[in-house]
């Protein structure tokens, strides 16, 4: 049942998947709010979160980009059907949009996107390279991305995390990003870790 539960928090599914959401709704919070305040959205940005979850980051993004669009993509049909409810205003107002999809084979046009952002997603992609190719590609020229990690808990102490910031470092300096910077917090839940980038 455990292995079950915990399977549930990278791709949700049926009545676990629904509860897990709500669970990720409460603790994720903080995290989502800190990140979202270091992605400096603007009110006509075009924003894509990839990995939404249960959409309150898609909630805290729209209520910031009033006069533009919020994208999200995630694995789970259970996050998108619950994250539209969240947002059902938004969604019918058209200023957001939300589909089941994965990072590697995003369905949106070159250059979409001015901002895009990626919480406690990453790890849970199948192709971390390809997925960040279309990061880059969706962005628009001097468009910014940010990939915010909490430590699994696998990861014990503050060394091992900052070798994983520096490791997603490493990738989007990989992927061509640049004035790419690493910024950790100590949360309510433990470290976190933002790496953020210009396209």
């Amino acid at each position: 049942m455990l292995k079950t539960i915990m399977s549930n928090f990278g791709h949700p599914r049926g009545l676990v998947g629904q509860v897990v959401g709500w669970t990720m709704a409460l603790e994720n919070r903080e995290r989502i709010y800190w990140a979202i305040s270091l992605l400096d959205v603007r009110p006509n940005d075009h924003v894509l979160e990839i990995g939404f979850g249960p959409g309150v980051g898609v909630e805290r993004l729209a209520a910031q980009a009033k006069e533009g669009l919020v994208a999200g993509v995630d694995i789970s049909d259970v996050m998108v059907r619950q994250a539209s409810r969240r947002n059902a205003a938004a969604v019918k107002s058209g200023r957001v949009e939300l589909q089941e999809g994965v990072a590697e084979k995003l369905s949106y046009d070159d250059q979409r996107f001015d901002k895009v952002l990626a919480i406690n997603s990453l790890h849970h992609w199948t192709d971390v390279r390809a997925g960040l190719r279309e990061v880059y590609r969706v962005l628009k020229p001097d468009g910014r991305v940010a990939i915010v990690e909490q430590p699994p808990s696998k990861i014990r102490d503050e060394a091992e995390m900052k070798q994983r910031g520096n490791a997603i470092r490493d990738l989007l300096i990989e992927s061509d990003f640049k004035d790419v910077e690493t910024i950790y917090a100590t949360l309510e839940r433990g470290m976190s870790v933002l790496v953020r980038g210009r396209r």
